[in-house]
Order: C-alpha cells, then sequence, then structure tokens
C-alpha cells in the first residue's frame, strides 16, 4: 500500500535545455514515459516492456535527474520501500529558448527526434495490432491519420491552437489515471501544427 500521495502533475512541462531534448530521443526512455499513465515501480515498467530490469535503472536514473520523472509515491514491498515513478507533467513541449542558440540545426533534430520518434514507433505498434484483429474478425479500434494545410491569418491559427488546447484539455481529462478499468484504453494524440515551408506552393 502506498505510503505518500502522489504530488499533481503539471500540465504541460517547457523543455529549454539541448541535453534534456535529447534524452527524449532514445527509444528506451521514451518507451519508459509511455508505460507511466499510472505510477509504477521498476520492476512493473520491465513487465510492460518485457526487458530485464536491470536495462532501465540507468535510464530512470537520468530521466529523474533531468526532472521528466519523480518518485509519486512509495510502499512496502517485503522489508524494501519500492519505488512508484510517474513522469512530472502530462504532456512534454519544446520551449522558445531551445532555438535560441547558434547550434540551431542540432536543436532542431533533437526536437523533431523528440516529438516523432515515439510515435512512429507507437503507431507502428499500434497499426500492426489492428491489422492483426481485422483478419481474426475483431473490431479494430479507432485511429485517425490526418495530414492537411490550411491557409490562414496569424490570428486565426492562435485562435485554432486555443480551440484545441480546449478540446485536448476537455478529453484528455474525462477519465484520470486512478480511474483506470477495462472500459477505457489510452489514446494518444501528437500535434504538430506549424508555419508550412512550402509557402506559395
Amino acid at each position: 500500500m502506498a505510503t505518500k500521495k502522489p504530488p499533481k502533475k503539471a500540465e504541460v512541462l517547457e523543455i529549454n535545455d539541448l541535453e534534456t531534448m535529447k534524452l527524449l530521443t532514445h527509444p528506451a526512455r521514451l518507451a519508459i514515459i509511455e508505460t507511466l499513465s499510472e505510477p509504477r515501480s521498476v520492476k512493473e515498467i520491465a513487465e510492460v516492456l518485457e526487458v530485464p530490469r536491470t536495462r532501465l535503472y540507468h535510464h530512470i536514473k537520468l530521466l529523474e535527474e533531468r526532472g521528466i520523472l519523480r518518485v509519486a509515491s512509495t510502499r512496502k514491498k517485503g522489508a524494501l520501500d519500492e519505488k512508484l515513478f510517474e513522469t512530472t507533467a502530462h504532456s512534454f513541449s519544446p520551449g522558445a529558448e531551445l532555438l535560441e542558440s547558434d547550434d540551431r540545426p542540432e536543436r532542431v533534430e533533437a526536437i523533431v527526434a523528440a516529438v516523432l520518434d515515439s510515435t512512429r514507433e507507437d503507431l507502428r505498434r499500434s497499426l500492426l495490432k489492428q491489422f492483426a484483429e481485422e483478419q481474426e474478425d475483431d473490431e479494430p479500434e479507432q485511429t485517425s491519420l490526418t495530414r492537411s494545410i490550411a491557409r490562414l491569418k496569424p490570428a486565426e491559427a492562435e485562435s485554432f491552437i486555443n480551440d484545441l488546447n480546449t478540446l485536448i484539455g476537455k478529453y484528455g481529462q474525462m477519465h484520470p489515471d486512478s480511474e483506470h478499468s477495462e472500459e477505457t484504453k489510452l489514446y494518444a494524440l501528437t500535434l504538430v501544427f506549424y508555419p508550412s515551408s512550402r509557402q506559395g506552393h
């Protein structure tokens, strides 16, 4: 039984240093973060990822030192105290300061990798699972893959982002992690909204 109440998570944690952003591009660390929809011990994380727990300690320590993970609570496991880890925020976002330096190409590469690499791997696994379900005549889960281009004024783009954030907040908090049940499933959203490089095309 947990002995400490988990502190409240931040909604968004902005990352403004290159080393932390690079830290998030490592596949093992991305996988650890994805397992923490609820607080878990190293043993539980290892079971979800189907890897030996010895592979995880170094990565968890680095993520904890950089403020990405923290100890949510501890519980008794025999004679020892077992730590349960959680992410420090519901989502992580590159901060404006991250691009304000001379090594801008390196920083851009780290941002793109951190945002898209975990999505690519998670989406790949999800689609393979859905294809398997279709072959077994099971009901496939809902997936939406969309890329679109819109011509907007800056104020309209800002309004669009605000509307999206409101919608994400509404549905993102509909079933907190504490309400984990067989009736709910985790759905992932990767949102990349930016001025296209194809201006004038």
